[in-house]
């Protein structure tokens, strides 16, 4: 049997009634699970928004040790897409910068037409 008071729909309504808000208006509100590098400190490996009727603590069962958090957020202030554009960007920025200090050699360049028929490859039937 699953309790009300466990849900994530209840947490959000506590969170929100706590910071002086409308709880008319939970259904504007997502929680998101973040998971965390403890090496980096405060920069969001991997996010998923909670579904309202999950129970709480099915979420922090399967943590298993790893460094996570529960952030309120308004629903359409940061979307999943601009979030994973940033994420690649930042991929790509870094893998520019690699890639130009380490370029690779150039690849030798092959004209076509000097191969000679003797050297063509027929498929083998």
């Amino acid at each position: 049997m699953l309790c009300i008071h466990t849900s994530i729909n209840y947490h959000i309504v506590k969170v929100l009634l706590n910071a002086g808000k409308n709880v008319d208006q939970v259904d504007e509100y997502a929680l998101i699970e973040e998971s965390v590098q403890s090496t980096s400190g405060e920069e969001p490996v991997e996010q998923r928004v909670l579904p309202s009727n999950e129970p709480i603590m099915d979420a922090v069962a399967c943590w298993n040790g790893s460094t996570r958090r529960f952030v309120l957020r308004k629903k359409g202030s940061v979307s999943d897409e601009n979030m994973r554009r940033k994420k690649s960007s930042r991929r790509t920025v870094k893998l520019k910068k690699s890639l130009s200090s380490n370029p690779a050699p150039p690849l030798p360049e092959i004209n076509v037409s000097s191969v000679s028929p003797k050297h063509s490859v027929t498929p083998s039937q």
